[in-house]
């Protein structure tokens, strides 16, 4: 994840800590090693005053959904929600949230394009009581908005990959290539072998630039 993912992550969890009344809220995202086996590893925390964070704790980091939490896996996988009292919990779930303190919790699956990515977590550390329908309805519907932030950051990451490879290639070339609109006539794209000629002409006319003695655009240009 980049940074400001990261950072609007905390963003989050830091609003949505605070409309839930979570003792703590969070967010994992999940991964593989290179085994290939299914890994959560924790991404952001909010913590209400007076409870211990765990956001530092090393065993929250790439840890293995089949070691602790088989179940979780499988019914988060299905877009479905977890929650209850810890102490009704299978043993080495309840084992392992124990010492966090947590009595009570909601997990809910974070699903773009249907595909489980991770989850937000709602922990109450200060009493069993449970979050009822129309608190888990909102978070819920939190959780969906979340989903399509990271959507739109995929997506923005991928078009970032696609124009550093465009202009790697393009500065590989040993001639000018140049990119221009075709309504109003800006450059908006110079390869490196262009800049070393013309100099960083991006935004003005590519006639003023590309041509000498041009002034308007040019009678042979092919942008009817």
């Amino acid at each position: 994840l980049s940074s400001e993912s990261k950072n609007s992550f905390q963003q989050f969890v830091d609003i949505l800590g605070t409309a839930s009344n979570a003792s703590r809220t969070y967010i994992f995202i999940n991964h593989t090693n290179e085994k290939g086996e299914a890994l959560m590893s924790q991404k952001a925390e909010y913590c209400a005053e007076e409870i211990k964070p765990e956001i530092d704790n090393p065993d929250l980091q790439n840890l293995k959904y089949d070691e602790f939490f088989i179940r979780w896996r499988k019914t988060l996988s299905q877009g479905e929600i977890i929650f209850g009292k810890i102490k009704d919990f299978p043993k080495s779930e309840k084992e392992f949230l124990e010492v966090q303190d947590i009595k009570a919790i909601l997990i809910i699956p974070i699903m773009s394009d249907k595909e489980f990515i991770g989850f937000i977590g709602f922990d109450n550390c200060i009493s069993e009581r449970e979050w009822d329908s129309a608190e888990q309805n909102f978070l819920q519907a939190a959780a969906n908005d979340l989903a399509q932030f990271i959507e739109r950051s995929k997506s923005q990451e991928k078009l970032k990959a696609e124009y550093i490879r465009f202009q790697t290639t393009m500065d590989a070339i040993d001639a000018v290539v140049y990119v221009a609109d075709m309504k109003t006539h800006e450059l908006i794209f110079l390869n490196k072998y262009g800049k070393e000629i013309f100099g960083d002409k991006i935004g003005e006319k590519c006639f003023s630039v590309l041509q000498e003695w041009q002034t308007k655009t040019c009678d042979f240009c092919t942008n009817h």
